[in-house]
């Protein structure tokens, strides 16, 4: 995790432990930095980029934006489950070459209304054409 803005103790999840060996990764909702709980608010471009053995993420309550290629090239991906219903962006070709069954879980309420379409537009545009939205 990097700290992403000291005063409002917020940081972005910028790489997993074991890149060749994790299959399931969890962006947890606040994480302790110098004895300080921060909020994770994103995932950063390419932080999981190349995890060839991760199959399932659970996406944290507070994140609100999933950066460039960040699950790129995660080929084994097949579940991801956002528990955030802040998340306002997915960036482009964050799902490119991950598995043609990824379903990607959404919350029902998402604030506004409107965000909920929104995203799951964008997640169709992040390289996986076959992705499933729920």
């Amino acid at each position: 995790y990097k700290v992403t803005d000291a005063a409002k103790k917020t940081v972005t999840a910028v790489s997993g432990t074991d890149k060749n060996g994790s299959t399931s990764i969890t962006i947890q909702n606040t994480v302790i930095v110098n004895n300080a709980t921060c909020t994770v608010t994103e995932i950063s471009a390419n932080a999981f980029k190349g995890y060839t053995k991760l199959k399932k993420v659970t996406i944290g309550s507070n994140v609100k934006k999933v950066g460039k290629a960040a699950f790129s090239g995660c080929k084994n991906l097949k579940n991801i489950k956002v528990q955030s219903n802040v998340l306002k962006s997915f960036g482009k070709k964050a799902l490119k070459g991950t598995n043609a069954k990824l379903t990607i879980k959404l919350q029902k309420k998402m604030k506004p209304a409107t965000l909920r379409n929104k995203l799951i537009k964008q997640i169709k545009k992040a390289g996986n054409k076959k992705v499933k939205v729920k």
